[in-house]
């Protein structure tokens, strides 16, 4: 008998500065991808930072291109991106802006609705 598969959204709002907390979430992301669950990751409020942290030197760097190389990554919300100045570093590392930056722009009530599971990591 197989095990039922599941769906997760990770929505991460940590700054790049609490590295524990993005990445345990970037690890628990790739095991339950590994696993067949269908995951999701969104970047909201102060996880649009981590597109700052898309370089090899960074400590998160190799786990944010594994995710984005899996296409876990969904994107970032476009108002907590303007917010947050980071719109040109998420498109420079190759990451959607979701929205057009006036709302929140992670629909999490359309994900529920889908069946994903919610998981907010700050």
């Amino acid at each position: 008998m197989s095990a039922t598969k599941k769906k997760f959204a990770f929505i991460l709002k940590t700054s790049p500065e609490k590295k524990s907390q993005a990445l345990t979430t970037l690890d628990q992301s790739f095991s339950l991808d590994d696993a067949g669950h269908e995951v999701r990751i969104y970047l909201d409020a102060a996880g649009t930072q981590l597109s700052q942290s898309f370089d090899d030197e960074h400590p998160l760097g190799k786990y944010l291109q594994e995710a984005k190389d899996r296409d876990l990554i969904v994107g970032a919300c476009g108002l907590c991106a303007v917010n947050y100045g980071t719109v040109e570093d998420l498109q420079d590392v190759g990451l959607d802006v979701l929205g057009d930056g006036t709302e929140h722009s992670i629909n999490v009530e359309e994900l529920v609705d889908e069946g994903y599971e919610l998981k907010f990591v700050s």
